[in-house]
């Protein structure tokens, strides 16, 4: 930075995170690991170890995140969840009868007034093409 750049950052709210945010905004090798380098040759090893609490846990959240992501998620072969299990449950419509077998529908479609064009396109889509999903939807 020039004398008058380092001057102007004196008259900025948070300097230090002025410098920092021009510097990556400028170099394409800024990082963490360069500013503990340029810290350590200009001779400020005190404020190397005042982030290095703070670099640490950054860190052990950054593997954490890294682990999360590479476990694959939790998945079955086969979707049976439509199947009725327990016998509370004795119909999910109005019209079903309390004696018979209830109503059973692939998909329930939840949405708000703003969305009903969208709704009615998508009911379209997925009941009247190759799909034939049967779906309950609201005030049908």
């Amino acid at each position: 930075f020039t004398y008058l750049e380092i001057k102007n950052y004196e008259a900025s709210k948070n300097p230090t995170r002025t410098v920092l945010e021009d510097w990556q905004a400028r170099s394409k090798d800024a990082s963490v690991g360069k500013l503990l380098s340029i810290l350590t040759e200009v001779e400020r090893k005190d404020v190397v170890e005042d982030l290095r609490p703070q670099i640490d846990e950054d860190v052990r959240k950054y593997l954490e995140s890294l682990q999360r992501k590479s476990e694959p998620p939790l998945q079955v072969p086969e979707v049976d969840s439509c199947v009725p299990r327990t016998p509370e449950r004795l119909g999910i419509t109005v019209e079903d009868d309390p004696e018979g077998a209830p109503e059973m529908f692939d998909a329930f479609i939840c949405y708000c007034q703003n969305d009903f064009h969208f709704v009615c396109e998508m009911i379209r889509e997925l009941e009247q093409t190759d799909h034939k999903l049967k779906l309950c939807v609201f005030d049908r």
